[in-house]
């Protein structure tokens, strides 16, 4: 017995049709699956548990610093946020981080100096946050007075200087003003929004 099929464009059509979408349909599922791992993981925040990780991550960033921290600070994230950590809090959001699920908990601030930071040799600051094995946050800052601070993504050009903010008002590149919680102060010393820890 002999069976024979008719095969016309129209058939040889809807199969490749059929082809096509079950293509895209899988294309798209896994396109999915991968941008649910990568915010699966920035949640959980990217290791930097050993100085090796966290060098590594700062590397991926594109900065060149020393070999280990200039300094490294216990602190506590305040369990409500006031004005300063709320706008810390949008910097980090805007970079994929969400510093106000570890508030009330207890962290490490490693402060590297930033070698290869355009116009600002030796005079810029990466601070990371770290909270078990996981960096949490984490700023980009200038030393000047009237400098910057801003998330970890490197400008594309010179940052612009910032305008004459009062005590309490919010800059155009950092959420404070001079002397306040959130800004570096002249002698490099960063004392808030992340504070040593209190007992």
């Amino acid at each position: 017995m002999t069976i024979t099929l008719k095969i016309t464009r129209k058939k040889v059509l809807i199969a490749l049709l059929a082809v096509a979408v079950v293509a895209a349909a899988l294309t798209t599922c896994q396109m999915l699956l991968r941008s649910d791992a990568v915010a699966a993981f920035m949640q959980k925040g990217p290791r930097g548990g050993s100085e090796e990780e966290r060098q590594s991550f700062i590397a991926s960033l594109g900065y060149k610093v020393d070999p280990e921290p200039i300094e490294v600070v216990e602190i506590r994230l305040p369990k409500n946020f006031d004005d300063v950590y709320t706008a810390y809090d949008e910097m980090q959001r805007e970079q994929g981080f969400n510093l106000g699920k570890y508030a009330g908990k207890q962290a490490k601030r490693y402060t590297y100096v930033v070698h290869n930071y355009p116009d600002y040799p030796g005079g810029v600051r990466l601070n990371l946050v770290v909270q078990g094995n996981r960096i949490i946050a984490g700023d980009v800052c200038s030393l000047e007075k009237d400098g910057f601070m801003h998330g970890f993504a490197p400008p594309s050009g010179p940052l612009p200087p910032l305008g004459a903010a009062t005590a309490g008002e919010v800059g155009p590149q950092c959420s404070c003003c001079p002397d306040c919680k959130y800004h570096p102060s002249r002698s490099g010393a960063r004392p808030d929004p992340l504070p040593s820890s209190t007992p």
